[in-house]
């Protein structure tokens, strides 16, 4: 995380006019994993907003404007934190009714969220590029032995 991403974020988790946003993007959430229907990629978005509006308060109080990719690196690393509070069970006490008894159900919040995707939203059954590499390489010593064995029987 680069040292302007932290400072933006630090600015919004500590910006009172900030902090009724924050909780209600945290608080739907919470709803969504209780639903079922959390997905890691789109909470990001979700934070995007706050990170917009967090880098106009910035601009507004300091006169430094963050740019575009700063402020998604800002909104994807306050997803992955709080995908990190829920996997410790931190934001359970935040459900009633219909949605805690989901949660319950579930065996709470924790058990409930899907960890952040490695590939990236490809389907499953794609393979991704660290797995086409390792095949490549495998292929590549699989030929290279063989190789060496032609050439030992020939000799």
């Amino acid at each position: 995380m680069t040292i302007e991403a932290r400072e933006l974020q630090l600015y919004i988790e500590n910006d009172s006019r900030l902090y009724h946003e924050f909780e209600s993007i945290r608080l739907s959430l919470v709803r969504k994993i209780a639903k079922g229907v959390y997905q890691h990629d789109r909470a990001a978005k979700h934070f995007q907003y706050l990170s917009d509006a967090g880098s106009k308060l910035y601009e507004q109080e300091f006169g430094h404007a963050f740019d575009v990719a700063t402020r998604k690196e800002t909104a994807q690393s306050l997803a992955d934190d709080f995908a990190a509070e829920v996997a410790c069970n931190e934001h359970d006490h935040r459900l009633s009714g219909i949605h805690k008894k989901r949660a319950e159900a579930g065996g709470g919040l924790a058990k409930m969220i899907q960890p952040p995707q490695a590939n990236n939203g490809t389907r499953h059954d794609e393979p991704t590029a660290d797995q086409l590499i390792a095949e490549k390489r495998q292929d590549d010593a699989y030929r290279l032995f063989s190789d060496l064995n032609k050439f030992t029987e020939e000799t």
